[in-house]
């Protein structure tokens, strides 16, 4: 077992002892995004509402954002989760999460997302495989990319840890909490049954580096992140 394997979870209750016997905050710090979706040029979009599993697993705190886009020839699916106050049980770590829904064969990177000249931000990229059933009941093995990203009140990150490391310094130092909002974006490529088409995975990179750069322009308030390179 790697060292990072067995950190984690120690940090992970090191820092639920810590929530329990420190005073806890009256009022949560509000992540740098906005609540709704913007318009994205050349896609349209359709509200989706969140799973009953994905309910009943989190906070009932917790708030839900979804939707699907498409520009006539592919689609995006966007979730954003907005943590309550019981932060263990908020937000889970998407390498936890996707296999629950279906997904299989995952495969973790980290890359930056250039956003201006001056400004990359880190995010992880998983590529998966999902098994999905149409409407006779025919099963697919469907390629997925998925990029996801945290955003708290000043920060904005990739890692699960590192967002756990700041909240543990903000409450030990600061004497502070926040909420934090995961952002997930997700885009098929190879073999798309139900859209009738082959879009190579480099096509697929490329429409969702570009609507991620414009998703977090449009949504994020990075003149509040603090940690921008």
């Amino acid at each position: 077992m790697s060292n990072k394997a067995i950190l984690l979870p120690l940090i992970l209750i090191l820092f639920t002892i810590f929530i329990l016997i420190y005073p806890k905050s009256e009022k949560l710090l509000s992540p740098s995004i906005k609540k709704n979706l913007p318009q994205i040029s050349e896609w349209q979009s359709r509200k989706k509402q969140a799973t009953a599993k994905e309910i009943q697993a989190l906070s009932p705190d917790t708030e839900f954002l979804k939707a699907q886009f498409t520009n006539g020839k592919q689609i995006i699916d966007v979730s954003i989760v907005f943590s309550g106050k019981d932060l263990n049980n908020s937000i889970h770590r998407p390498e936890r999460c996707l296999p629950a829904q279906g997904h299989i064969n995952l495969k973790t990177k980290s890359q930056k997302i250039q956003i201006s000249p001056k400004i990359s931000l880190p995010i992880n990229r998983i590529t998966s495989e999902k098994r999905i059933y149409d409407a006779y009941k025919i099963p697919y093995q469907i390629k997925m990319i998925t990029y996801y990203f945290f955003i708290g009140h000043q920060n904005f990150c990739n890692s699960h840890l590192k967002r756990t490391l700041i909240d543990i310094q903000d409450k030990l130092l600061k004497g502070k909490a926040q909420r934090w909002a995961y952002v997930s974006l997700s885009i098929p490529y190879e073999d798309i049954p139900w859209l009738n088409i082959y879009m190579p995975k480099e096509e697929s990179v490329k429409l969702l580096q570009s609507f991620t750069q414009k998703l977090i322009k449009q949504s994020v308030h990075l003149e509040e992140i603090k940690n921008l390179p």
